[in-house]
């Protein structure tokens, strides 16, 4: 049979055009990396305070601030306060 290579030829370029078809991503579909983009306004309500840390007094300034993710990414943060964390260590 010579028609055999041929047909073997079209079934082969055949599952190649399907497989194409099934959704695989190409270069232009392809997921792009999304970072966050954190944004700040100026802090206020600034003053001055005193701290207890590690037994002994040390100034601190103390203010307030405003952020929020700009960006297409996600943004996550963990925050404590001194005290939170001095109670973690010693119990």
């Amino acid at each position: 049979m010579p028609h055999r290579p041929l047909i073997a030829g079209i079934a082969a370029a055949l599952a190649l055009v399907l497989l194409a078809g099934l959704g695989l991503p190409d270069a232009a579909g392809a997921a792009t990396a999304a970072y966050p983009n954190l944004k700040t306004l100026a802090p206020s309500s600034l003053r001055f305070d005193t701290e207890v840390i590690g037994g002994a007094t040390h100034w601190v300034l103390r203010f307030s601030n405003t952020a929020w993710n700009a960006g297409t990414g996600r943004s996550s943060s963990s925050l404590q306060s001194i005290r939170q964390r001095d109670r973690r260590r010693h119990g």
